[in-house]
């Protein structure tokens, strides 16, 4: 008898330590019971805070047809990227050169009245991101519009007021380079508006140099692209062709001049 209760004591002990772990385990959770709550409900808040934070996503866009700007925000879930919400439009922070609406801000109007390119696209390009470091190519013709001289007045609404004839002939092609997304090409473009020419003389400097960037652009992206980009490559040589024959009215814009390129 004394033999078989020193064989099964240890099993007794066993069951009642797990018994006493178990129950101290209960007693320690039910004393805190609270505490933990609270820290659950702290991180459970910490979290949404942080994910709503991050579904967030909001930034500036360009027409490229109206130079017109507006800002966009909407949610999109940020571990699988899908929208969230509908996409909402208002005016973004002030921008020089531009006036501030309901839906968006204007161009000024020494500028807009300027806007008569029949080959400009009504499309919205990507300018900025708010809370990163990405910037759209559209930035680059929003930064050289927003230029101020040593006054801190506005450079291009100031020269296109006082040089009407150069305004009409520049701002139709700036839209001509942003429709074709071109934006890289026009700090060029602007450094020949800074020049001291006549009305003629500038008149023919843009057009041949637009003429050269968009026939050269054209060729570049001809030789990389597929038949779905034809479209776009034949209103490109277009619109060259029509430079040519403003510049220099003898020349014919024809279609085997298109052929041609």
């Amino acid at each position: 008898m004394n033999t078989q209760a020193t064989s099964i004591s240890p099993k007794k002990d066993a069951s009642v330590d797990s018994l006493l772990k178990e129950l101290t385990w209960r007693s320690w959770l039910f004393r805190n019971r609270f505490a933990i709550l609270t820290v659950s409900l702290l991180c459970s808040c910490l979290f949404g805070f942080f994910y709503f934070q991050f579904t967030s996503v909001s930034g500036v866009e360009l027409n490229t047809k109206s130079l017109q700007l507006r800002r966009f925000t909407f949610r999109r879930d940020p571990f699988t990227n899908i929208q969230l919400t509908g996409i909402r439009y208002s005016a973004p922070y002030s921008y020089t050169g531009w006036t501030r609406a309901t839906f968006g801000s204007t161009i000024d109007p020494s500028i807009s009245s300027c806007l008569t390119s029949t080959y400009a696209k009504n499309n919205w390009d990507l300018v900025s991101y708010d809370l990163s470091v990405v910037s759209g190519d559209a930035r680059i013709l929003v930064d050289l519009i927003s230029l101020t001289d040593a006054n801190f007045s506005q450079h291009w609404t100031n020269w296109s007021t006082q040089n009407p004839k150069k305004a009409a002939a520049f701002w139709p092609i700036v839209q001509d380079f942003a429709s074709f997304d071109m934006y890289a090409q026009l700090p060029d473009l602007f450094e020949i508006a800074l020049l001291d020419l006549d009305d003629k003389e500038f008149s023919s400097a843009v057009l041949d140099h637009a003429h050269e960037e968009i026939v050269r652009e054209a060729e570049s992206r001809r030789a990389t692209s597929s038949s779905a980009d034809d479209a776009h490559i034949i209103q490109m040589l277009e619109a060259a062709v029509a430079y040519k024959a403003n510049d220099k009215p003898e020349s014919s814009a024809s279609q085997s001049e298109i052929e041609s390129f």
